[in-house]
């Protein structure tokens, strides 16, 4: 075999395992996330991982070019529940520390409660490099949170 044939087999098998290895850590971050709630992970689609847990409707960590870039959590509540907001809390604290569950779970019952005030229109909070992203109405709420300077894809 020449050279080049040897170098270019090479270079995509780097580039194979490279691959695999980014897509790892987006599936390990939630896996990580979904063991420390009690959860489990219920399947994956190309814009990230979604975990089972009792508390939450839809929680996943989603993911861009392999990479953890924020969590995405919904209730079919307009007010979630206490047990939404701890696990949620846990869930995102677990994602991207070094933001603490109580923390987490504070924002994001900060973030919600303003939305609840502007039914249908975005409410966003900031703390420790955390973006908290909230929208309430008669259908459920949605929550995304992010670390700062990381585009949002929530509409």
């Amino acid at each position: 075999m020449s050279s080049l044939k040897l170098r270019i087999i090479a270079i995509a098998g780097s580039m194979l395992f490279s691959t695999a290895t980014l897509a790892d850590e987006c599936d390990s971050k939630a896996a990580e996330a979904a063991a420390k709630i009690g959860g489990k992970i219920s399947y994956r689609l190309a814009i990230g991982t979604y975990v089972e847990h009792p508390s939450v409707e839809t929680l996943a960590v989603m993911c861009e070019d392999h990479k953890a870039i924020g969590v995405v959590a919904e209730s079919r509540k307009k007010t979630p529940s206490a047990d939404y907001y701890e696990t949620v809390g846990l869930f995102i604290a677990s994602a991207f520390p070094p933001i603490t569950s109580q923390e987490a779970s504070s924002e994001s019952l900060k973030c919600l409660t303003m939305a609840l005030s502007r039914e249908r229109e975005w409410a966003y909070t900031e703390t420790k490099g955390l973006r908290f992203q909230c929208r309430s109405d008669s259908d459920g709420s949605v929550l995304g949170a992010r670390p700062t300077g990381i585009a949002s894809g929530l509409k």
